[in-house]
């Protein structure tokens, strides 16, 4: 690719896998490529862009109705009951987003 380098293209592609596996991946000669501070910025970017596909289904629309509000701990993800339907998926990816996180979400 013009215009992009090799360790931009290696955090994107761990964006990317991360967002769509749930995990980074697991090669570390892949991961070696980028420092550590981003291979963390990668992850947290890949767990978010999960969480909301989740109730969004990849429709920007709906996310005008759900609203972030920071707080002391973290933030706070304010999401229309009738986006979440049952919510055990979201509250999985909320958890799984937690483990990976500087700071913490939480649903309201």
């Amino acid at each position: 690719m013009v215009g992009i380098s090799l360790a931009e293209r290696v955090w994107m592609a761990a964006v990317l896998y991360t967002r769509y596996e749930g995990y980074m991946p697991k090669r570390k000669d892949f991961l070696a490529l980028i420092p550590k501070a981003d291979r963390k910025h990668a992850k947290s970017i890949g767990v978010l862009l999960r969480l909301f596909m989740t109730f969004s289904g990849g429709i920007p629309k709906v996310l005008e109705h759900v609203e972030i509000e920071e707080t002391k701990k973290g933030f706070t993800l304010h999401i229309d009951d009738d986006l979440i339907g049952s919510g055990d998926l979201v509250k999985r990816r909320v958890a799984n987003a937690n483990r990976s996180l500087p700071y913490k979400l939480t649903l309201s």
